[in-house]
């Protein structure tokens, strides 16, 4: 993690429009930059501050007890209106059992969630994005889980959940899904054949069809 420069960190602050997220004027940013694969957070080392995306992108997952990640946010770019980590730290007061990973080069606005905590509890602007971020988060893990019986169900239901419908590594995916790589490649065959789906690269696929 790098610390960047004021000047650096108000150039970003105004081309983001990061002060329209709060009615709180005068807040204490920063600016962070992490290289890619560098880790955010992690249970061991947790957010000290609440962290707004305005470049790069991050994704958040679980290390399960046999080893294996368990991806609970993909991979998430900035967006019109900045993703925010640490959402849950702030809105819980209590830490998390997630990692945040940078996948590139990636720079994030902070603010002390020890500084600036009690005024943010305030700020009903500032709250409604949070309620947004974690609906997000939220629906995403749902979409992908609860709510499907068959393992084609959950494939779809991740297809949705993906930027552009884009599957970009199938171990990934089968370790997101709970099954193993060959009933994974089984069912993506099966829409293949169908016309759902199509093969782009290596463990790559795509839909190719809107799905409801």
């Amino acid at each position: 993690m790098k610390r960047l420069s004021p000047a650096e960190m108000a150039s970003l602050v105004q081309q983001h429009s990061i002060a329209s997220l709060f009615d709180t004027p005068n807040l204490p940013f920063q600016a962070f930059s992490y290289q890619r694969g560098e880790i955010l957070s992690s249970p061991l080392n947790p957010l000290e501050h609440l962290l707004i995306l305005v470049q790069g992108s991050v994704r958040i997952y679980l290390l399960q007890a046999d080893g294996w990640s368990q991806v609970i946010v993909p991979e998430t770019g900035a967006g019109p209106h900045g993703k925010l980590f640490g959402d849950l730290e702030f809105a819980c007061g209590t830490l998390t059992p997630f990692f945040s990973e940078a996948m590139e080069d990636t720079v994030c606005i902070a603010l002390s969630l020890a500084e600036c905590g009690e005024q943010l509890h305030r700020d009903i602007t500032f709250l409604h994005h949070v309620m947004r971020s974690m609906a997000d988060k939220l629906e995403y893990t749902t979409s992908t889980g609860i709510g499907s019986t068959t393992l084609e169900d959950r494939l779809l239901a991740l297809f949705r959940a993906v930027p552009n419908g884009i599957l970009e590594d199938v171990e990934v995916c089968a370790q997101r899904l709970h099954c193993s790589r060959r009933q994974l490649q089984r069912v993506l065959k099966k829409l293949c054949e169908e016309g759902q789906a199509e093969r782009t690269g290596r463990g790559q696929y795509r839909l190719t069809e809107k799905l409801p």
